[in-house]
């Protein structure tokens, strides 16, 4: 074989060396850019398999697949809160607890249901002052919930806080006073579009909703 020879054929050997090199880095970076998507998919389905064993009441069973999920980068705050449904449904309260603690870790503390829930689960191990704390805490994020306060007003008389108590069944009473004047406004906005509408469309003067009412709130209607 003469020189030239030889010196193409290393040549067509380097090309295709780096031709190979090139292709399989296109391969790898095709491989790294589906992957994500790939796990996500398979998180889910997990999920998906752990919800319906949950539903069928085969708890421990689900708690298995909901960690399994979250292995797979499946969203730490609904799978934590799982798990802790789960160890909740079979009584498991302190495991409960610490799996709700840390779907509200997890959501830097602005997951309401998981922090109701863990009140609740104090409650149950007679950990009153941290069901208060876990109520205070809910409750600033939905500040309307009459239950809550309800149950965080007994959560205060099993800890001997008679003015804590009394506190917060005042404050479910606002609750639910606000909560009644809201309805009334929408009432009273839904009547006023309405006749506005009918007034400006038919030139009616009169209309079923043009009658005075009153947005006074009684505690025969707070409470009934």
């Amino acid at each position: 074989m003469t020189k030239l020879a030889k010196s193409l054929k290393f040549k067509g050997e380097r090309i295709l060396t780096k031709q190979s090199n090139l292709c399989l880095l296109v391969l790898v970076f095709a491989l790294l850019a589906i992957a994500p998507a790939f796990a996500a998919q398979q998180a889910a389905d997990i999920v998906d398999r752990a919800n319906t064993l949950y539903r069928d009441g085969r708890y421990k069973q689900a708690i298995i697949l909901y960690r399994k999920a979250l292995d797979r980068g499946a969203d730490p705050v609904a799978v934590s809160f799982n798990i802790a449904n789960s160890y909740y449904q079979t009584e498991q309260y302190a495991e409960a607890a610490a799996s709700y603690r840390k779907a509200v870790d997890y959501s830097n503390g602005k997951f309401a249901p998981a922090l109701f829930n863990m009140a609740s689960v104090f409650y149950r191990l007679k950990q009153y002052p941290e069901c208060v704390a876990a109520y205070h805490r809910a409750l600033k994020l939905e500040p309307e919930n009459v239950s809550a306060w309800l149950f965080l007003g007994e959560a205060y008389s099993r800890t001997g806080d008679k003015v804590g108590a009394l506190r917060a069944v005042e404050k479910a009473y606002h609750a639910k006073l606000a909560h009644r004047q809201n309805v009334l406004l929408k009432q009273v906005d839904r009547r006023t579009a309405i006749h506005t509408t009918l007034v400006t469309t038919y030139g009616l003067k009169y209309n079923e909703y043009s009658g005075d009412f009153t947005n006074v709130v009684t505690l025969e209607h707070l409470f009934a």
